[in-house]
């Protein structure tokens, strides 16, 4: 788990939460995490580009590439890791024990 989304968008979701007598569950972070996101992480200034995340995308986009079908049989990303969504992020942060996380 990123470290940052850990620390300031998982824990006080959750703690807000458990508060409540709730638990977290993947559709209340998925309902959760984009205003978390567009008021919260895009507009921090980071640490290594000294940017506000969602300016910096802006002038990325410029540069990005469409990527390849799923089903290409080009074998140059053979061997990478699949990329998964937020939902399965969660699943998998939730449960995982405490001390597996730490």
């Amino acid at each position: 788990m990123v470290r940052y989304v850990r620390d300031n968008f998982f824990r006080l979701l959750n703690t807000r939460l458990l508060a409540l007598g709730l638990t977290l569950d993947t559709d209340t972070a998925n309902e959760h995490v984009t205003l978390w996101l567009e008021t919260v992480a895009h507009q921090r200034i980071h640490d290594t580009t000294r940017e506000k995340p969602a300016l910096r995308l802006i002038d990325e986009r410029k540069a990005l590439q469409v990527l390849p079908p799923k089903n290409s049989t080009d074998n140059a990303f053979a061997g990478q890791q699949e990329l998964i969504s937020f939902s399965q992020w969660v699943e998998s942060a939730t449960t995982t024990s405490c001390s597996e996380r730490v």
